[in-house]
């Protein structure tokens, strides 16, 4: 029997979930996938055991004690484990989310996006993710340029060309999240409309008719002042990532900048804004 390779450690929903991910993510994950009721987080077992040596005694002073459940998998089932995770998912009425695997027919009415993860964030599963899409449903004009900020699975950037965009930039510090998001623009036919840089936000050049960022709300309030300056006179961005309750703090910040909020939306205790910028 081949000794097991991977590890998936899957997290309840708690009000620790921004700071657990915060931690793992600096230790290179392969990856996560979130649902309403938990999410997981994927890593090589030696580097797992190193992450649970330095936080699982950390993690259980919580309150309430978080103990993750921890699964094992060998090379010959990982594959199949992880793709037989993604099934389709209903955004909106005009929207769905669908990996290659699954054939979902397209329709006039019905806009499919084919989205293949790879570990990457973006897949649907996660209530910011389906914000953002119905927030950019909206939003987005034909002719518009945009910029992906933390595109992950680039998803939202290969929406919004879908949806009439001109053309669209996501950025990621990831390497293998941009390679990713690139097969999937590929799958959607738009790989002529988009381009994904491996990097941080300085390497945007701009100017941008939208600027969609979904990431955390620390992120978000740091990076405010440089979006504003990216964006075109009466451009307007799309911020998730932050909790309900975040909201009247990303507002203020919001403010301070003479950004104006235009429309916001909930799900669970996750929250969506969007914002224009004051003439």
């Amino acid at each position: 029997m081949k000794n097991p390779v991977f590890i998936r450690a899957r997290f309840p929903r708690s009000a620790h979930d921004e700071t657990l991910q915060a931690q793992l993510v600096a230790r290179d994950p392969l990856g996560f996938l979130e649902d309403e009721a938990w999410w997981e987080v994927y890593f090589h077992e030696a580097d797992w055991e190193a992450v649970a040596a330095e936080f699982s005694s950390s993690w259980n002073l919580l309150p309430p004690p978080i103990t993750p459940e921890v699964k094992r998998f060998d090379q010959e089932n990982w594959n199949a484990q992880w793709e037989a995770s993604i099934q389709p998912i209903v955004v909106s009425d005009r929207i769905m989310i669908a990996p290659s695997w699954h054939e979902v027919a397209e329709t006039d009415d019905r806009l499919v996006l084919v989205v293949d993860p790879k570990m990457s964030f973006g897949t649907g599963y996660h209530q910011t993710t389906r914000l953002m899409l119905r927030l950019l449903e909206n939003d987005v004009r034909a002719g518009d340029i945009v910029l992906d900020v933390g595109t992950g699975t680039g998803v939202l950037a290969i929406a919004a060309v879908r949806l009439g965009a001109a053309h669209a930039e996501g950025v990621d510090i990831d390497e293998w999240s941009t390679d990713n998001a690139f097969e999937n623009a590929q799958k959607n036919g738009v790989e002529g409309s988009v381009r994904f840089i491996h990097g941080s936000l300085e390497h945007a050049t701009g100017p941008y008719d939208k600027i969609y960022s979904n990431i955390t709300k620390l992120d978000n309030i740091d990076m405010l002042t440089a979006y504003r300056d990216l964006l075109r006179p009466e451009g307007a961005m799309l911020l998730s990532g932050f909790y309900r309750d975040d909201v009247p703090e990303v507002r203020t910040a919001l403010a301070k900048l003479k950004l104006t909020v235009t429309d916001e939306l909930y799900e669970d205790e996750w929250a969506a804004l969007r914002a224009v910028k004051e003439l």
